[in-house]
């Protein structure tokens, strides 16, 4: 790529060369693409049978350009481009001419307001449309949105027009969830934090996701089939942490924007006390009549966390084994009838993991005739 700076006068300093890594550039344009009021570059490239290639320069403002990043522009050969916010989120995004798979196409690079960008969105054009030429947007319609003019070329080389209007209108609503693996968890261990965005819309729901542990972001990952995932670890430090972790999704051309609700991520040096409290449904209660034992367990400080579902507790009379039951919501049950007519010490036993240690509690059962 060649520039020259001006000099306000009409004339021009002497061209500077920064070489990229596309192959047969075929259109450039200008335009601020991660919001920092700095001009960018956008570079359409690519050659016949190889995948089409977008190369984005972004500015420094005086003239020079950070290191190129590419994308995919979802086509076998990228001839021009523009750049338009598409979806109204105030991002630049970005339009490509394309040939695919013999086929014209549009493809369509949502903008994260970065410089960055999702994977490509084909729109094919109708036979006997073949190669896509040159591409311009405006609202055709007067509905407000922009709408987007494509030249092409026909299978027998005579020249067409294909025209699409933005039908983004009004957006489906979605809900984000977000769950994680491994929570409570211990420093410089793998977390995945999972995403996922519903919608009643039909659509394959695209765009992304951004990840943020309170105001900071983690990352900003693209959804693919409704879903993305972040892998992270967390540092040595303070003895217990909680982190708020949600999810943001950046909506796409047919679904709106949604947060998840916040999900609370406990990092801390395990494995942690417990403490487990044992109640019973009557007591004195007659011989032969069912019994149930409830256990709670809990975290002994409760920066620690929630115990986790699934895990198991112990219910003993005395020292002999009557069951075992495991935990939903740090509460499970065990029911008898089968204590004999006398005082019993009903001990419940949880038997810990690796993230909380094991605890007792016990009751006094009275069984009479």
């Amino acid at each position: 790529m060649l520039a020259r700076l001006g000099k306000g006068d009409g004339t021009f300093k002497g061209g500077q060369i920064f070489n990229y890594t596309g192959d047969g550039g075929f259109s450039i344009i200008v335009a601020d693409l991660n919001q920092d009021d700095k001009q960018d570059v956008l570079l359409t490239n690519g050659a016949a049978g190889a995948q089409g290639d977008l190369t984005v320069l972004l500015g420094n403002g005086d003239g020079t350009f950070q290191s190129e990043t590419h994308f995919s522009s979802g086509g076998d050969l990228a001839k021009s481009g523009l750049v338009e916010d598409i979806d109204g989120d105030g991002k630049a995004d970005v339009l490509t001419a394309n040939s695919l798979e013999g086929r014209g196409s549009v493809e369509l690079l949502l903008g994260h307001g970065t410089g960055m960008f999702t994977s490509p969105a084909s729109f094919l054009l109708p036979n006997p449309i073949e190669d896509s030429l040159s591409i311009a947007a405006g609202d055709l319609n007067g509905d407000g949105r922009p709408d987007v003019v494509v030249s092409a070329n026909t299978f027998n080389d005579s020249g067409r027009v294909a025209v699409l209007l933005n039908n983004t209108g009004t957006h489906t609503a979605s809900t984000t969830s977000l769950v994680s693996d491994l929570n409570p968890t211990k420093p410089n261990q793998l977390v995945t934090y999972s995403a996922t965005v519903s919608s009643d819309s039909g659509r394959n729901v695209t765009g992304s996701i951004i990840f943020r542990d309170g105001p900071l972001q983690m990352a900003e990952v693209d959804v693919t089939n409704g879903r993305a995932d972040y892998t992270t670890t967390y540092k040595w430090g303070e003895a217990v942490c909680a982190h708020s972790i949600t999810a943001k999704y950046s909506g796409d051309l047919f679904h709106s924007r949604s947060v998840s609700p916040e999900l609370i991520e406990y990092v801390g040096v395990f494995p942690a006390g417990t403490r487990t409290e044992v109640t019973t449904s009557a007591s004195p209660a007659k011989i032969g009549q069912p019994v149930t034992f409830t256990a709670t367990v809990s975290a002994s400080d409760m920066r620690y966390g929630i115990v986790p579902d699934g895990g198991v507790v112990r219910f003993y009379d005395g020292t002999a084994l009557l069951g075992s039951s495991t935990l939903t919501n740090q509460h499970c049950i065990f029911v008898t009838s089968a204590l004999s007519a006398k005082v019993h010490t009903i001990r419940a036993t949880y038997v810990g993991n690796t993230i909380f240690n094991t605890s007792n509690g016990a009751i006094q059962q009275s069984i009479v005739k």
